[in-house]
């Protein structure tokens, strides 16, 4: 029993750090998208043309990180040698999250990124656009008070 659970408790940690290692990927392949979209708005694009003059401006940079990333794991996927027990898993979880996080970077993201992004002006965050569309209400100071009286 003691043996089966620190098998269960080394496979859990070789997968968290293969997800680790994942997410960095994915992270720089949405900034990488998000980054080219701004820039288009900020030279003056609606959203609409903004989006898809990105994604064909970055697709090459997000499949060469992609591929390169999911390449360089496959060794450590198919090895039989000592040591394949720990590298396999982590291999797994990276190749199969890079390929998922990719589509969903090159399909998802845009979408979501319109949505948030309907009629806003460039470079506006959607932090921006509430603060800017909700009004605050505070209540007037006694100077303000006694400066409307008088």
């Amino acid at each position: 029993l003691r043996l089966a659970l620190f098998n269960v408790r080394g496979e859990f940690l070789r997968f968290f750090v293969g997800f680790i290692t994942l997410s960095g990927i994915s992270v720089l392949n949405g900034m990488v998208l998000v980054s080219a979209i701004r820039n288009g708005r900020k030279s003056g694009m609606p959203a609409s043309r903004a989006i898809p003059f990105a994604c064909d401006e970055s697709l090459r940079t997000i499949l060469m990180t992609a591929l390169v990333a999911s390449v360089g794991f496959i060794p450590m996927a198919v090895s039989n040698g000592a040591g394949a027990e720990v590298q396999r898993p982590l291999a797994t979880v990276v190749i199969g999250g890079v390929m998922t996080s990719t589509i969903f970077t090159l399909i998802g993201l845009p979408v979501i990124y319109s949505l948030f992004s309907r009629s806003r002006d460039p470079g506006q965050s959607v932090l921006e656009e509430a603060v800017q569309a909700q009004p605050v209400l505070r209540e007037p100071s006694p100077a303000q008070e006694l400066a409307e009286v008088g």
